[in-house]
Formats: C-alpha cells, sequence, structure tokens
C-alpha cells in the first residue's frame, strides 16, 4: 500500500547515500510502530519489524505497546461492526455488500477514517495481532475490563449476540485467545452496572430479549405494564413485551 511504498522508498534513499537504517530507527519514536499497529496496517508493521523497531516491539507510550493498541482498537472495532449488524441483521449480507456496516465506526466528524478504512483495519487486525505475538510482542493488560468475554455478556447481548452467534466469530478467536486474567468479580460488579443503566435509564430504554437470558436478575429493576409484562428488544431493536 501506500504507506509500505513511502517507507521503501526512504529506506532507498537511506541505503543509497551509504547510510545506516538501523541508526535511523534507533532514532525514531516508537510512535510510528504504534499507529500502524492502530490502523491495522498489516504490511506496514511487517517493514517496520523488518527495518529493526523488533527490537523495541515492547517499548512503550505512555503505557501502551504496539501489541496492546492493537488489541485495544481490535476490541472496539469488533463491537462496532457489532452494533451495526444488530440495526440490519435481516439484511446483513446486503449490508456488508454495501459496506453499511462500517459508517457506525466513525463519529462523522470531517477527518475521520472512511468507511474503507474502518473495513481494512477491522479484517486485518486479526492478522496484525498474531504478527507482534509471533515476533514477541507482550500485552500490559492496561484495561483488564476490556475483554470479550466480559463484553460479551454486556455488550453484545445488549445488541442481541452471545459469544456464539456474534458476526464472524472465528475471525476474532484471537481476542479470545490473548485476554488476560479476568477479575473474579466480574458478574457481580457487572450485574451491579447493568442494574444501575436500567435503573436510570427506565421509561424508553429496553434491555434485549439476549441480556435478559443472560442477566434475569434484571427484571428487580423493570418497571412492568399494567397488565404486567416487561419491555425487551429484539436484535432489530423492534419491541416486544
Amino acid at each position: 500500500d501506500e504507506t509500505c511504498e513511502a517507507l521503501a522508498a526512504c529506506v532507498s534513499g537511506i541505503e543509497n547515500r551509504g547510510e545506516s537504517v538501523q541508526q535511523l530507527v534507533d532514532v525514531t519514536s516508537i510512535v510510528c510502530l504504534l499507529r500502524a499497529a492502530n490502523a491495522g496496517k498489516l504490511n506496514a508493521v511487517k517493514l517496520l519489524l523488518q527495518l529493526g523497531f523488533k527490537e523495541r516491539i515492547n517499548e512503550t507510550l505512555n503505557g501502551w505497546t504496539a501489541f496492546e493498541m492493537a488489541y485495544d482498537v481490535a476490541i472496539r472495532a469488533r463491537s462496532g461492526y457489532i452494533e451495526s449488524a444488530s440495526k440490519r441483521w435481516v439484511h446483513v449480507n446486503e449490508a456488508e455488500g454495501q459496506q453499511i456496516l462500517y459508517h457506525t465506526n466513525t463519529d462523522g466528524h470531517p477527518g475521520t477514517p472512511s468507511w474503507r478504512r474502518y473495513k481494512e483495519r477491522y479484517w486485518s487486525l486479526p492478522a496484525v495481532l498474531k504478527l507482534l505475538e509471533a515476533e514477541g510482542g507482550c500485552r500490559t493488560y492496561k484495561d483488564i475490563l476490556n475483554t470479550p468475554t466480559i463484553l460479551d455478556a454486556y455488550h453484545s447481548a445488549s445488541y442481541g449476540f452471545t459469544r456464539e452467534s456474534q458476526p464472524n466469530r472465528e475471525h476474532w478467536q484471537i481476542l479470545y485467545d490473548l485476554e488476560g486474567p479476568i477479575p473474579a468479580s466480574w458478574e457481580e460488579d457487572t450485574l451491579t452496572r447493568l442494574k444501575d443503566i436500567y435503573t436510570d435509564e427506565q421509561g424508553w430504554m429496553r434491555p434485549s430479549c439476549t441480556l435478559l437470558d443472560r442477566w434475569p436478575q434484571l427484571i428487580s429493576v423493570l418497571i412492568p405494564s399494567a397488565d404486567g409484562w416487561f419491555g425487551a428488544s429484539l436484535r432489530d431493536q423492534s419491541r416486544v413485551e
């Protein structure tokens, strides 16, 4: 891609001048590797590691390694796709073909990446993670609650998906393989958080049927209708009781 072509041209120029590429790598900020990992630029990450950044693969910037950065971005890319797929599940194949599923990954402000960049990142991040792991990358576990197991229990479930039914399940297996130790109290803490949310948002925010299946204890904070039914929503956001 263009990034790799620019890097290759830079390296070629340095070598033609008889200068040391490694010397350039030694004085270059690790931010370039983190940005390549963050963007899911697999070929750029490969090239940077080949040029000498492999020796600095676990160098941190504000507590982030390239590996941790890629993991965090992959978690968010998966979550964004799940949200989009939930809204369009009946026509998900058509939506995929029209690239609609990648639009909610951006806030729509000028200068944010296009759907093409978000799509590239979504599909390339698992390969980036595998590469960084193979080259000796380490996680710093900057956010121990940011794991697919915990997110599946409330975020994915809120949009009508389980761990097994989520879109592109096998594509994201590496996130489960790499997740760190999960706090023993995570289920209790998650349930408390969910109860707070649905207590505060009574009247307009309905839990999904999938979420209620996962956390039946939520019924205790929901207000039933006059005839005793509780409101919920299906995967496509349609309302049921």
